[in-house]
């Protein structure tokens, strides 16, 4: 028997990793989207670091270089940046936390910001209206007036400046004024500054609003949404914007598989 994807929790991996990989019902695995080839994990880092090891093994070109150097791979990791062995900024209140294992980073998402394990990415509820942006697919755990409308790969090397449209590089600092019809820069920025945290796929790539997460190019006119591979003729992005609002806006909202409501979040 095929074997079908979970309902509960997701891999407690990087978000980086755990979108290349599928959770199976039976026990703790987790099968590669690119081969099929399925893992055996547990929550421990030296066991997550076997889900690593394989896209770094078998699929060295959809990491970048700096993710094939990573050592960390605990889920806790994406909302920090590692200051030493021993202490590690938190990116969402900017805090210093002292840490010997991962639990105390889970302390701190826990007691301050609420966030208890993967599922918690999701974005509480807001039902502002913001243009073609009212259906947002925002893997961050942030409020959906500080989404970032670029792809995931873009956004998640950005933060977005609470007081103004603006987002600040989370390398360098440098401030950009965030427009849909300029995210080319957020992209130029990484490839010039930021070479080695970029695939070469992703160098190479020339599509950057949020919703190109969700479908595949087949021509200049034409593209296969990768939800329900109907192909969508398009001149500008906001036909593919409208199929995931119109088909699959209802399917996200009452999804019990929580990474598939991840990838898309509609308000």
């Amino acid at each position: 028997m095929a074997e079908e994807e979970v309902v509960d929790i997701l891999i407690p991996v990087c978000r980086w990793i755990r979108g290349h990989y599928t959770k199976l019902t039976s026990g703790n695995q987790a099968k590669c989207n690119h081969c099929a080839e399925i893992t055996i994990y547990t929550s421990n880092n030296r066991s997550l670091a076997n889900l690593h090891e394989h896209l770094v093994k078998r699929h060295p070109d959809i990491l970048s270089e700096e993710e094939k150097k990573e050592d960390k791979f605990d889920w806790a990791w994406d909302y920090f940046i590692a200051k030493s062995d021993r202490e590690a900024t938190c990116k969402l209140c900017g805090s210093s936390i002292t840490y010997r294992r991962v639990f105390q980073l889970k302390s701190h998402l826990k007691r301050i910001h609420k966030i208890f394990n993967p599922n918690s990415d999701l974005v509480e509820g807001n039902n502002e209206s913001n243009s073609d942006n009212d259906m947002i697919a925002n893997e961050d755990i942030i409020k959906k007036t500080d989404f970032i409308p670029a792809r995931l790969y873009i956004r998640k090397h950005y933060t977005k400046l609470p007081k103004r449209n603006d987002a600040r590089c989370n390398y360098c600092n440098v401030k950009f004024a965030i427009l849909n019809k300029r995210l080319a820069i957020l992209h130029d920025h990484l490839v010039k500054r930021h070479p080695d945290i970029l695939s070469e796929e992703e160098k190479k790539e020339d599509k950057f609003d949020w919703s190109w997460d969700y479908f595949i190019v087949k021509s200049d006119r034409e593209a296969t949404c990768k939800l329900c591979e109907s192909s969508i003729k398009y001149q500008q992005v906001t036909p593919l914007k409208k199929h995931l609002k119109r088909i699959h806006s209802d399917t996200a909202r009452n999804q019990k598989n929580m990474e598939h409501r991840t990838r898309i979040l509609i308000y």
